[in-house]
């Protein structure tokens, strides 16, 4: 695990970097989870958030993906936490990764804005989430499922397209739009 948290971190440094900023943590962080039947926590009290700003180009895409990752402090001294996993002797249900992608446009100095939010299932209880950008987006998290996912466009005239992911499979892809919203529901999977 040590060495795996290790090479996408040199590798997220060797790329053409364009932003590296201190945040506080949320007030839905969680420092822990379980899942697949073990639990999985930070080696450091995690006491804030880097996010590093990078520069993409990728097919159609071009401009800045943003990574997040949690930071500690001992002896004085800052350091980017690392994962300990251990087996959990609870109930648990199998947890897959979940993803939620806004493909839009991504050139620089558009303002293509979005705002949203997402529910999905996780230890039996359902967690509502907040999202906003420009141009394009991804959140990735774990769970047991996306319940319901409602994007709008707040600027811009370029069109969007909302795509949910379960388990690496892609479950929903709406055509593109900038006048309506779109929404998925798991229970009415219809594109608008």
């Amino acid at each position: 695990m040590r060495s795996m948290t290790l090479s996408f971190i040199e590798a997220l440094f060797k790329e053409n970097l364009q932003s590296v900023n201190l945040k506080p943590l949320s007030s839905d962080f969680k420092s822990e989870s379980v899942y697949n039947g073990m639990r999985h926590g930070p080696n450091l009290p995690v006491i804030g958030q880097i996010e590093v700003g990078t520069e993409v180009h990728h097919d159609k895409i071009n401009g800045t993906a943003t990574t997040t990752l949690p930071f500690s402090q001992k002896d004085g001294l800052f350091y980017l936490t690392n994962t300990l996993r251990e087996k959990f002797e609870g109930v648990t249900e199998k947890e897959i990764p979940l993803g939620i992608t806004i493909y839009g446009n991504a050139t620089e100095g558009m303002d293509d804005r979005f705002e949203g939010y997402y529910v999905y299932s996780k230890a039996g209880k359902d967690t509502t989430v907040k999202f906003n950008g420009n141009g394009n987006g991804f959140y990735g998290f774990w769970g047991t499922s996306i319940k319901y996912c409602e994007l709008h466009k707040i600027s811009g005239t370029n069109p969007v397209s909302l795509w949910i992911i379960e388990d690496g499979k892609k479950l929903f892809e709406s055509p593109k739009f900038s006048d309506k919203p779109i929404i998925y529901d798991k229970n009415n999977r219809k594109a608008p």
